[in-house]
């Protein structure tokens, strides 16, 4: 499965891959996540964006998969990270990264 590794610094998203992707595919590829020291603890969610949708998928063991309906056309991906932590309702977190485009090519 084709993977793009990502790279969180604070409120920082940085990709380590320059691949695009193609329309069609379903369950192909693989977002993965590198966390900088003191970031553990939360609960973390990839935000897709793309031609006026939106999907939201929980990080879990560092990964998650591009959604489906990411890529039913061509154009351009954006890739976010949000994450929140709740001990008690005075300690409330919540921490947002910026955007990453990634090009999604048409398929056969």
């Amino acid at each position: 499965m084709p993977e793009f590794k990502f790279v969180i610094n604070g409120t920082t998203l940085s990709c380590l891959s320059d691949d695009s992707l193609t329309t069609g595919n379903v369950g192909t590829y693989k977002c993965s996540f590198i966390f900088a020291d003191g970031l553990q603890g939360m609960t973390w969610y990839a935000a897709f964006k793309k031609n006026g949708r939106q999907h939201c998928a929980e990080i879990e063991n560092g990964s998650c998969d591009i959604p489906q309906n990411m890529l039913d056309d061509s154009g351009t991906l954006y890739v976010g990270v949000f994450a929140s932590m709740l001990n008690d309702p005075s300690q409330y977190k919540r921490l947002s990264t910026n955007f990453v485009m990634l090009k999604v090519n048409c398929g056969a």
